[in-house]
């Protein structure tokens, strides 16, 4: 399956800070442009006690930057104003979920079962590959990225696992 060899050429599998990843992803480069550029709102409803998971740090800021990215340009299509992102999380004794939700258009039902095949975009100048390379990226990582059909707003969720206790 070619997975052997992951991660040997990236970052180690370690004990991550994820809230650190998260917002390093946001703030740096492109898409804090992006987002400034778009007025977006973002918004930060996460715990006080953060927990730490485990994975790639690589894998967790492809991720976000895919699911970021998708948000940022449907986000602009969008006259809903204020446009708004927003990064809650919740939390199990085994995961950490960080859910990214945004207000712009909703992604129509028919859409679902093929959002993460690579390929499929429904933007005119997409590749289709943003959210399979999230999700490749994550399960590498132990993890997942998937949609959240029952949510009001369009929304992904990011799931990893937690590091053991010290």
């Amino acid at each position: 399956s070619g997975r052997s060899g992951n991660g040997d050429h990236r970052s180690r599998f370690k004990r991550l800070a994820w809230v650190s990843v998260l917002r390093t992803s946001i703030d740096q480069g492109f898409l804090s442009d992006a987002i400034a550029d778009t007025a977006i709102d973002v918004t930060y409803d996460l715990p006080n006690e953060v927990t730490l998971v485990v994975g790639y740090e690589s894998d967790l800021m492809a991720a976000v930057l895919n699911v970021i990215d998708n948000a940022v340009h449907w986000l602009g299509t969008s006259p809903t104003k204020p446009r708004r992102l927003v990064f809650s999380v919740s939390q199990s004794k085994k995961y950490v979920r960080i859910s990214i939700s945004n207000n712009g258009p909703l992604i129509d039902e028919r859409f679902h079962a093929r959002m993460f095949s690579p390929g499929f975009s429904l933007k005119t100048e997409g590749s289709g590959i943003g959210l399979a390379i999230a999700r490749e990226a994550m399960r590498a990582s132990k993890g997942d990225v998937a949609f959240d059909a029952e949510a009001d707003e369009t929304t992904f969720a990011i799931e990893m696992q937690r590091a053991p206790q010290k």
